[in-house]
């Protein structure tokens, strides 16, 4: 294995004030281990070979389209005797995190499903249209016509857009990436009388299956992730809201106020009523938290490895910080130090797959001051040590 990913910079890459860059490419060979600090969108116009992203291996052929963000590390294999031809579009990151980008409506793609594999294969049916429109963005780059960078933005839309929905409408998802759906079904019907027989059977699951993937990818079990997305969101709504706790009750998932105040109190360690008191903010200061800037997970995306704290974060990006922390913990269920750590995490478990580094290195490079503290993270996430995680996940790509 390569010892470390090498970073390709979009210095040379794009031009002063125009943030594309458009190129064929040919491989016959291999292409190393590498990641780049612009988002690249790739697809294959002919030749058969092989990529692994964060150790994920996939089949290249005509017709696949990858979208690969800063955080994502990949390497190429052509196949034997074939010569692999990419048509290859770079966009600088800030497209997606800037509102006034045509782009930033689009920003949902980066950060939506870290774990799934970021490609798809463009039906049959689609594959010209879709060759056509970067063999335009080709043609286009290469001259200095007028409107060129709105025409730009709708291509570079169009294909964005094409990706997304394939990603959602695709019905040959291994059951690896259906549970993420299964995930986000939960964060989704959390307030109906959602049953894990049922949720498996809606994603052609088995219970059984659902239960041992979710306690793989969460850590939790399906009845625990249930109850610890209720929990989330009812603490949300005793702090922003002034209904009562009976109403939160029913609007969490909860059968009764009494069954809802025993299971809070088992996962708090005090009752509903004690919580709101205790964490509801003053009457002046209440507010409905705006949506977590894009900007600030791509930040934590790019320098997890550092010792970033919250206070440096609201600095960097003019956020009070009691403001910017009660952000996430809305949008997310999550405290900024839960959200470091779950992307520290997914960047090592990438880097466990794709180097021979030790446990011990990769904990410390992801940003963990001790080797305890990674295993304990590790395996709230995984389900299991780094090192038996990297033993069965590298024996499911032999």
């Amino acid at each position: 294995m390569q010892d470390k990913p090498s970073l390709i910079k979009s210095t040379g890459c794009f031009e002063k004030r125009f943030p594309f860059f458009i190129s064929r490419d040919f491989i016959d060979g291999y292409v190393s281990l590498h990641q780049h600090d612009f988002v690249e969108i790739e697809y294959t116009v002919s030749g058969r070979g092989t990529e692994r992203i964060n150790g994920v291996s996939h089949t290249l052929t005509p017709g696949n389209l990858t979208v690969l963000f800063p955080w994502d590390c990949h390497d190429l294999q052509a196949g034997a005797g074939e010569n692999l031809c990419f048509l290859k579009l770079n966009l600088d990151m800030e497209l997606f995190l800037v509102e006034t980008s045509p782009l930033y409506r689009m920003r949902e793609i980066p950060f939506e499903k870290p774990s799934r594999l970021p490609c798809i294969q463009v039906p049959q049916e689609k594959r010209e249209r879709m060759l056509g429109i970067f063999e335009e963005l080709e043609q286009e780059f290469e001259e200095d016509g007028r409107y060129r960078e709105d025409l730009f933005f709708a291509k570079a839309t169009e294909i964005l857009v094409a990706y997304g929905r394939q990603l959602t409408v695709s019905e040959s998802r291994s059951k690896r990436e259906r549970v993420w759906d299964v995930v986000e079904y939960i964060h989704q019907n959390f307030g109906k009388d959602v049953t894990c027989s049922e949720t498996a059977a809606r994603f052609g699951l088995d219970s059984a299956v659902v239960d041992r993937m979710l306690l793989e990818h969460t850590g939790m079990s399906f009845d625990e992730l249930l109850a610890d997305t209720r929990i989330r969101n009812a603490c949300a709504r005793l702090i922003y809201h002034t209904v009562s706790i009976g109403q939160i009750a029913r609007e969490t998932g909860f059968v009764s106020e009494d069954s809802f105040s025993k299971i809070f109190k088992r996962y708090k360690g005090m009752s509903p009523a004690n919580y709101r008191k205790k964490y509801k903010a003053r009457q002046e200061n209440l507010f409905s938290p705006e949506e977590l800037d894009g900007r600030v997970l791509y930040y934590i995306h790019r320098h997890y490895g550092e010792d970033i704290s919250l206070t440096q974060v609201a600095r960097k990006f003019h956020y009070n910080e009691n403001y910017l922390s009660q952000v996430i913990k809305n949008q997310t269920g999550q405290t900024f130090s839960e959200l470091l750590n779950e992307i520290r995490v997914f960047h090592a478990a990438a880097v466990l797959l794709t180097t021979d580094h030790s446990v011990t290195r990769v904990g410390f490079d992801a940003g963990f001051q001790s080797s305890e503290t990674f295993l304990r993270v590790f395996k709230k996430h995984y389900g299991c040590s780094p090192s038996a995680w990297r033993e069965k996940e590298s024996a499911h790509r032999l």
